[in-house]
């Protein structure tokens, strides 16, 4: 708290568009750095290939990761269901189950040497943090002695639901250096939490859905807040430069205010489909 004073409120660019519709080759998928993503929604037994319009061939030398947000998935090595998440080698013969899927993907280049030859499969075990208020689990994709992710880091987070509506409130936080890119978990029929971000001394809270991303930009005053659903919100969350989390003394992860729930004010979705939401310092 003792350096809120260096981080006064500034106006806030705010964008949320509709994320590209597939088939969809891969240069013209969002970015952040070199490393492409999206989300997907596929129908009950789909295949992921034939929804992308991408082949084997197409992506060798690519490394995919697969985040599973809603229902599940089924490649030849197992099933994945939510919360879980997948390096490829191949997209082949991966399809969603009767329920369906909602997944998010980030795909980009690598050297032959450094991608998985087979399926490498996480479920990160989570742990809770008074800082974050939050559980956390570190994404570990050890591959041939070397991380998968690097230079990102990459965390499953699980904030619980915030049961006394009069108490509930927002802890806004900045990062100094990094930018965060965010994959939403849940049910994309409902809003499953909120962005709340601090615009020239307003808060905004933008409802969140199953399959939303968000990319925010250093400097935002920002922080996800569950929904009154009773359900804790959770997702995944990639850094572009390295802090670890799990070291909460010293990550770019720095807390300012913490609002009253009654002083922020709710915006309205454009449309229901998912969203990708980009936040920063214009």
């Amino acid at each position: 708290m003792k350096n809120q004073h260096l981080f006064k409120p500034k106006i806030v660019k705010f964008d949320a568009i509709k994320l590209p519709t597939y088939p969809i080759s891969i240069s013209q998928l969002p970015a952040l750095g070199d490393r492409k993503f999206i989300t997907i929604q596929l129908q009950a037994n789909t295949l992921l290939e034939k929804a992308l319009g991408w082949t084997d061939k197409q992506v060798a030398n690519t490394a995919i990761l697969l985040l599973i947000l809603d229902g599940s998935l089924v490649t030849p090595e197992m099933k994945l269901e939510r919360g879980s998440l997948a390096s490829l080698s191949k997209i082949n013969e991966v399809f969603a189950s009767q329920e369906g899927c909602t997944l998010g993907l980030i795909a980009w280049s690598l050297q032959d040497s450094t991608i998985p030859e087979h399926m490498s499969y996480h479920c990160p075990q989570l742990l809770w943090y008074d800082k974050y208020e939050a559980w956390v689990g570190k994404l570990n994709f050890d591959v041939y002695g070397s991380d998968f992710l690097f230079p990102w880091n990459g965390y499953a987070i699980k904030i619980p639901s915030q049961e006394n509506q009069q108490e509930k409130k927002a802890c806004l936080h900045i990062h100094k250096r990094l930018k965060n890119l965010i994959f939403i978990q849940g049910s994309s029929a409902a809003t499953v939490g909120y962005l709340v971000v601090e615009d020239d001394g307003h808060y905004i809270a933008w409802p969140l859905r199953s399959g939303d991303v968000i990319l925010v930009q250093p400097g935002v005053k920002h922080n996800l807040v569950s929904a009154d659903n009773g359900e804790a919100l959770q997702f995944f969350v990639f850094n572009d430069t390295p802090s670890d989390y799990q070291e909460p003394e010293t990550s770019d992860y720095h807390v300012l205010d913490c609002i009253p729930w009654h002083k922020v004010t709710i915006a309205s979705r454009p449309h229901p489909e998912s969203l990708m939401v980009n936040v920063g310092v214009a």
